[in-house]
């Protein structure tokens, strides 16, 4: 197995000749949001807006995440997001409108419900700027890294005026994985998580670049590089790969995940896959280490919310006996 290389967070700090100076706190401060507020989402587009918006439209997975994490309801959202809504964010009400065309929502029944601002995925909902432009600023994200995960976050927490919540919700997260870090640091664990198995002797898999592979880098290792020039979903952090290159890497674990949320599917494919010599090679399979996971919670484009729960999860799995249940800290992260 090869090494785990450790996330370093390096804080440079200024060596100060005068006293005072380095009696100074070094502690972060939350940053002043001020209106009008203009920044730039993922796409490079400036967003402005006039004041704090409070009639938010999800047109993502992590524009839910988002709200959730800052106790904010969302007024709308797409009709492919109220299943995962419902599961793990809230009980829908008759308030929040719902819009219908799942990744080509219905424009004139967004202008109709007049939000102040939509929220969506960059790279699929790029088209529907133009036709939105007049109705509310659009911010358009797609976090790919857990840095790119907390900088989006707190553009959104700037835009709805709760910078200070999303600063403490940070603060917690970064605390819970530094926690699981130190706690299993001279471990050694490689680790391939699979969103779904092709005919052709192939596996979808998250490469090390992908947002859950970055977010564990500090306790695991994803074996998987994106080849360089891949296109499709490469520029998320997935690809295929072959059986041969998955039984060449012989990862410890195996996290398993279909597309539907019951994984009635990942069960049949496993089943499936079962019948394969190469897939019963692997080391994780002969240790049963493959577990099932759910796609909403797992794949890419979440917030810290779901992030928080992948990480649970990934420690309570791979690391029963130190963590059978979640790390508990308190208020401070402690």
């Amino acid at each position: 197995m090869k090494p785990i290389i450790p996330l370093c967070i390096v804080a440079l700090l200024a060596l100060a000749v005068v006293a005072p100076l380095a009696a100074q706190s070094t502690e972060p401060e939350v940053p002043e949001v001020v209106f009008p507020l203009t920044l730039e989402d993922e796409t490079g587009t400036e967003i402005t807006l006039e004041s704090p918006a409070e009639r938010i439209l999800c047109l993502s997975i992590a524009c839910l995440d988002f709200l959730y994490s800052l106790e904010i309801t969302p007024a709308g959202m797409t009709d492919l997001l109220t299943i995962p809504y419902a599961l793990h964010f809230g009980e829908l009400t008759e308030d929040q409108t719902i819009i219908e065309g799942g990744m080509t929502p219905d424009v004139e029944q967004i202008a109709a419900m007049e939000p102040d601002l939509i929220i969506g995925q960059a790279g699929f909902f790029d088209p529907l700027r133009p036709a939105l432009e007049s109705v509310a600023p659009m911010y358009l994200s797609f976090p790919n890294t857990l840095e790119e995960t907390i900088a989006q976050f707190e553009d959104v927490a700037a835009m709805t005026n709760h910078a200070a919540d999303a600063f403490e919700v940070v603060e917690r997260f970064n605390a819970r994985l530094g926690a699981y870090a130190e706690a299993v640091e001279d471990e050694d664990v490689s680790l391939m998580i699979v969103f779904g198995a092709a005919e052709n002797e192939t596996m979808f898999l998250e490469a090390a670049s992908g947002q859950t592979c970055d977010m564990l880098s500090p306790i695991a290792e994803c074996l998987f590089d994106v080849p360089e020039g891949a296109g499709g979903m490469a520029a998320f952090g997935y690809d295929f790969f072959s059986m041969e290159a998955i039984l060449e890497a012989d990862p410890d674990v195996i996290f398993f995940s279909g597309y539907n949320p019951d994984r009635t599917e990942n069960d049949e494919v496993l089943q499936r896959l079962a019948e394969d010599p190469l897939w019963n090679a692997l080391s994780a399979v002969e240790g049963e280490e493959v577990y099932n996971i759910e796609p909403w919670v797992w794949r890419a484009g979440r917030g810290l919310a779901f992030l928080e729960v992948t990480l649970d999860q990934f420690m309570t799995t791979v690391f029963a006996e130190t963590f059978p249940k979640p790390l508990e800290l308190d208020e401070e992260g402690e």
